[in-house]
This record gives C-alpha cells, structure tokens and sequence, in this order.
C-alpha cells in the first residue's frame, strides 16, 4: 500500500484486535506459532468454509469501517471500499491478517482458527491481485459439496514468519503437500490479470495434472435482482393467458413447433425459455378455466357426478403439470444466466496469459526452479490450463 492510507492504517490497527471476549473464535490465541506449524502438517492448515463466512465480516470491520473514505490507495481507487470487491489481497494481509496474527503469537490464520489444523480437501489457486470480498464470494459459492477443509496459501502461511525457507524446493513445499492431499482444485480468477501469468500459480496447475485432481473455475454468485424480471414474467404470463383466447385449440402444437424450430439455436435459449414460460401459462389459464367451469356447472353434475369427478381431476393434474413445466422453464433461465457468469469468469483465466514459459515470479531462483521441475512437461501443462479456460473444468479422467 502506498500513500497515508498505508501509513494510517498501519498504525491504526497496529493495536488492533478482537476484545478480550472475542478471542473465543481465535482457539490458536497465545501459543507459539512456530512450534504450532513444525508440530502440525503442512497439507492440514486449512480453513473451513465458515471460516471465510467469519473473514468477510471480520475484515469489513477491521479495514473498511476503519478506513477514511478519502484515504485510498492509488491501485485501488475503484475498488477498495467496493462491497463486491474490496481491498486487494495484499491490503488484506497487511491490514488484517498480520496484525492479528502477530498479536496471536505469529501462526497462520489457518492456524489461528484451527490449532489442530483440518483435512486438506480442496485446494485454492488464485493472484494476490483480487479483491478480498471477491475472493470469498466465488469460493463460497463454489465450495463443493461435502468438502470441509481448504488450503489456500494466504491464511495457511504464517505472514509474520520467514515463508521463504518453506518454498526453497518447490516439491516439497507446503504448496505441495497441500495439492498431494487435496482432490479438487478450485482456481479463483480475477477481473484485473490472469492467475496463470503468477508461476505459482503455474506450478499449482502442474501438481494437480500430475495428482490426478479435479480442478474448476470459482464463479461469483448470480447477482439476481427479482424485482427486476417480475414485470417481465408478469407480462409474458398475461400474454399467454390472453393468447388462450385465440390459439387455444393449437396452442401445445404451436408451442411445441416454435421451440424445435429454434431449439438447435444456442443463441437463443433465452427465447425458448421465454417460449416455453409463454406456452405453458396459456396452457395453465385455459385449464384452470375449464376446471372451473365443470365444477360451477350443476346440470352436469346432476347427470353424472361420478365422470364430472374423474374429468375435474383430471384438468387439476394437468393444471399441476403445466405449473411444474412455468418453474421449469424459470430455472432453465437461471441457469443459463448462471453458465453465461461461468463461462465469462473462466474468460478471465485468459486474461494476459500468454503461456507458461511467460509466468512471472517476483524472484527468478523461484521461477527457474519451478521450470526445472515441469521439465518437457510445458506443453501438457499449457494443454490444461488452456482446457480450464474453455471449459471451467478440467481433468485427466
């Protein structure tokens, strides 16, 4: 950080820490943090997903609430009070997770909340270059099911300890051992660069091509404002309803034959879950109508009630069926909307990339000895990052 906000802040939260009281969500407080990681394996300081839950709230007390709104650092003046993004990660270390830690007693953050560390099951990839908040919006969303412990390198590392003695031989780094025990790697793009344009990064993609790992692309949450699509859900409802009136005896077939006529079109899977919303609501009016109808008709019922029973239960089944087919075509959209954010978040990853011969490192004995470790497997590397950016997944199997 540059500027009196580095200055400011720096001081400001020099004393800072949680209340007597509030150390309860800190069990690592007070022991040694060098001995707390020589005694508990590197693959096992990993943090939880309630963890980051925490971290959000923790660091928007700790940095933005804390922070002058005039005072912002020149690289982030877009983005550091920005709720969806935040401080960067260098911000956030520096601001938050050294000072904390230091008055801990030096142990990673990890650490910090877990003294007995936790299974390594996912292992999370990222630059330094993203906001906090946006960072923990993507993992969050995208934690996968039934996994509990992840390791990423910002709050498993102790900040305030000598990290370079642990990455002398990249094989045998924490790094390494972490992505050995994991079997899903959760890669973390940003808007502002390529995470593959950091050879660690690089190196990270190597290990999980060689372990075997499931490896996937975080995507942020859907930002679905419903207020925003009622009155256009509202309008196409009316219209179906409307369109009863005058289509009824052909509305399935005409439904049915629009959608195929467009249904090879992936551009326009958005029409064909508009069409589909559109059919089935006429089709829902017209037999909810026609339910009514039979059920208000006395003289019916008095020639034979038992055929009006089987008839009106047999429009109220279809009436379910056609409101199953509405929430349907309505989920189909969101996730169309969501595989849209998928695949321009995976985008990202391409961002600068220009293959892994190009990956930087901030000390070049770290880059040559991470390259001296691929040897001749460059191109299979660069085949599955590249793999990752279309896709958002990739694995050997």
């Amino acid at each position: 950080l540059m500027g009196p906000i580095g200055s400011m802040s720096t001081q400001a939260l020099a004393s800072w820490g949680p209340d007597a009281g509030e150390w309860r969500h800190f069990p690592g407080f007070g022991r040694d943090g060098q001995a707390l990681h020589d005694a508990v394996p590197p693959e096992r300081w990993c943090i939880s997903r309630s963890d980051l839950v925490f971290l959000k709230s923790a660091i928007h007390e700790a940095i933005i609430e804390r922070t002058p709104r005039h005072l912002k650092p020149p690289r982030e003046q877009d983005s550091f009070f920005d709720e969806k993004i935040g401080p960067s990660m260098h911000a956030a270390v520096k601001l938050y997770v050294k000072p904390l830690t230091k008055r801990a007693g030096n142990m990673s953050w990890a650490l910090l909340r877990h003294p007995e560390g936790l299974e390594c099951d996912v292992f999370i990839t990222h630059c330094w270059d993203e906001g906090v908040f946006e960072f923990i919006d993507k993992v969050l969303n995208s934690w996968p099911m039934g996994k509990r412990g992840a390791w990423c390198c910002v709050f498993a590392n102790p900040q305030n300890l000598d990290i370079s003695a642990m990455i002398t031989n990249p094989a045998m780094s924490p790094f390494a051992a972490a992505l050995r025990s994991a079997s899903h790697v959760m890669a973390v793009p940003t808007q502002r660069t390529s995470i593959y344009q950091r050879v660690w990064c690089v190196y990270e993609a190597y290990l999980a091509v060689e372990n075997d790992s499931i490896v996937f692309t975080a995507v942020s949450p859907l930002d679905f404002d419903a207020m925003r699509y009622v009155p256009t859900v509202l309008c196409i409802f009316v219209a179906g309803a409307f369109s009863t009136c005058i289509f009824t005896p052909f509305l399935g077939t005409l439904g049915v034959l629009l959608m195929l006529q467009i249904v090879n079109w992936p551009s326009f899977a958005q029409v064909i879950n508009a069409m589909g919303f559109f059919v089935s609501s006429g089709a829902f009016v017209w037999n909810l109508r026609r339910c009514w109808k039979l059920g208000s008709h006395k003289a019916f019922f008095q020639n034979d009630e038992s055929s009006a029973t089987i008839t009106i239960g047999m429009f109220c089944m279809r009436i379910w069926v056609w409101v199953v087919l509405q929430l349907y075509f309505c989920a189909s959209e969101l996730d169309r909307l969501s595989a849209n954010r998928a695949r321009k978040e995976a985008s990202q990853l391409h961002c600068g990339y220009e293959g892994v011969e190009a990956a930087k490192a901030s000390v070049q004995s770290d880059k040559d000895r991470i390259m001296e470790d691929i040897g001749d497997k460059v191109q299979e590397v660069d085949a599955h990052i590249e793999v990752l950016i279309s896709a958002g997944t990739s694995t050997r199997c």
